[in-house]
């Protein structure tokens, strides 16, 4: 059965600086910069490799429900359109029973459903009972909490995601 007390744990890192090796990003924290813990060193850094890099967003998202790890440093990937894509899923499955994405480069999919009158996140090989309602509310907020992020570094564009996201709250609290 779901628990309604369940916990997500969902947080942006930004990569520090260019690398190649997964086992470096595991080992070294001072490579990944937390946008809610370090907001001032993730717009200096967010701004500098945009500038260089149009469409840099290379980042980690810590995950993990109920203390079980979905995602960490051995899955960085282009963070600005795998939220978009978990935002994305969530809207199919509010309409749908089933959302489904996966990560930007990585072979790893992501998929929120019923099935047996039960809800199940899977990230990978991973999959989860989950309370619907409450994972759904707390990833919402952890994306809105990364494009209000990405806004406040002048990237206007985040405006479109926040928007979609305040769309999905609205459906979420008719369907709920």
């Amino acid at each position: 059965m779901s628990l309604n007390t369940a916990q997500l744990h969902a947080e942006s890192l930004l990569i520090a600086r260019e690398v190649e090796d997964t086992d470096k990003l595991l080992n070294d924290p001072t490579l990944l910069i937390s946008i809610s813990e370090q907001p001032g060193l993730a717009t200096e850094r967010w701004r500098e490799a945009r500038q260089s890099q149009p469409g840099w967003s290379q980042g980690v998202l810590e995950l993990s429900y109920n203390e079980i790890l979905l995602s960490d440093a051995r899955l960085w990937d282009d963070l600005w359109p795998l939220w978009a894509y978990l935002v994305a899923m969530i809207d199919d499955y509010l309409r749908d029973g089933v959302g489904q994405c996966a990560f930007p480069t990585r072979d790893v999919h992501v998929v929120l459903r019923d099935r047996d009158g039960e809800t199940y996140f899977t990230v990978g090989d991973i999959e989860l009972d989950v309370h619907a309602r409450t994972l759904i509310t707390q990833l919402l907020d952890a994306a809105e909490a990364f494009f209000n992020f990405v806004l406040q570094t002048g990237e206007d564009a985040a405006e479109d995601e926040l928007e979609f996201i305040s769309e999905i709250r609205e459906e979420l609290a008719e369907v709920y």
